[in-house]
């Protein structure tokens, strides 16, 4: 019974989230914690709440929490590897999307969250490869075109680059529209040289 209430807890907590109402979902996470302190779900999910405020370090925590008790959680491990990306520890981020895709080889967004590291560092090719890996095993997953568009377009493979983009342009869903915009702007670039 005290497992099922931790679990609805965090499920409520997951639904405050959505809504971005961070304080609640953090009290229902904590509250599923002290009920069942296994529940690697609400580390989860409490690292996601606190690296959605930017609360890298507290989000970092959480997550390794999660992974003590799974060591094999190749979500857990993608998670970390996002914060530390997005707090500027990028060795430290592609250790975790790694050992990710060690846990997991066919885990396409821990391939796309490679790939955007390679991109920060100017590791085309690598990059290339990543979001290459992510859209043969997910080829839905439009964020993955986007990030390859935009490789061949800063290696100067305008041709390539179109035809990524005009795809990803074309598919995306609506929560994309900051990077729909961005295409759609390089997209315009390339047809005037052309």
């Amino acid at each position: 019974m005290s497992n099922d209430k931790a679990m609805e807890l965090n499920n409520q907590g997951f639904s405050y989230i959505q809504r971005r109402m961070y304080k609640d979902a953090i009290l229902c996470f904590r509250e599923a914690l002290q009920i069942n302190p296994e529940l690697v779900e609400a580390y989860n999910n409490l690292g996601t709440v606190y690296r959605l405020q930017g609360l890298f370090d507290s989000a970092i925590e959480e997550y390794k929490k999660g992974i003590e008790i799974e060591p094999e959680n190749a979500l857990l491990h993608n998670n970390l590897g996002v914060a530390y990306h997005e707090k500027g520890e990028l060795a430290k981020a592609i250790e975790e999307f790694k050992k990710a895709l060690e846990i997991n080889p066919e885990y396409a967004e821990a391939h796309y969250n490679l790939g955007s590291i390679y991109m920060d560092k100017e590791e085309l090719d690598m990059a290339i490869e990543e979001y290459k890996k992510a859209l043969d095993i997910d080829p839905k997953l439009s964020i993955a075109q986007f990030g390859l568009g935009m490789v061949y377009r800063e290696k100067g493979m305008l041709r390539e680059a179109y035809k990524v983009l005009d795809v990803f342009v074309t598919t995306a869903p609506d929560y994309y529209e900051p990077q729909i915009v961005v295409a759609r702007r390089v997209i315009q670039e390339i047809e005037s040289m052309v």
